[in-house]
């Protein structure tokens, strides 16, 4: 055994410190994990609003419709949403309803797979850019 082991004073010193050592990693600890049950709540919050349905407000279905009902030219147009993004079919069908209510003829919400598969949403298809420009804003 090395000299320090069999001398009391370095044994009750490292005795000391070790207990120190370990009360400290305690409250580290207990930090750790208030940390994690906070962070884990406020990513599941912040989870639910990524993954909640989006709808068009009474006053963007409104304008919608104003603005589109002025364009002379409302043609065909298509809305196209990811398969297997139900939000983005949902949102497609809402705005479906406002097109239609604006004198659009459209063809209804189809899921399409795509090469490349964006992040989600609704795609509209149609050769009118106006109707395209405004459906960005």
């Amino acid at each position: 055994m090395p000299a320090w082991w069999n001398s009391l004073e370095t044994v009750s010193s490292l005795t000391w410190y070790l207990r120190w050592i370990g009360a400290c990693l305690t409250i580290f600890g207990g930090l750790c994990v208030v940390a994690t049950l906070a962070t884990s709540k406020r990513a599941e919050t912040l989870r639910e609003k990524r993954d909640a349905d989006r709808h068009l407000s009474p006053e963007q279905r409104q304008s919608l419709i104003k603005k589109i009902g002025e364009l002379p030219d409302k043609e065909k147009c298509a809305l196209v949403s990811v398969v297997g993004d139900d939000e983005g079919f949902r949102f497609g069908i809402e705005l479906e309803v406002a097109l239609r209510e604006a004198g659009v003829n459209c063809a209804g919400v189809e899921p399409a797979l795509f090469s490349t598969p964006p992040r989600g949403g609704v795609f509209v298809a149609t050769s009118n850019m106006a109707i395209r420009f405004l459906l960005t804003l």
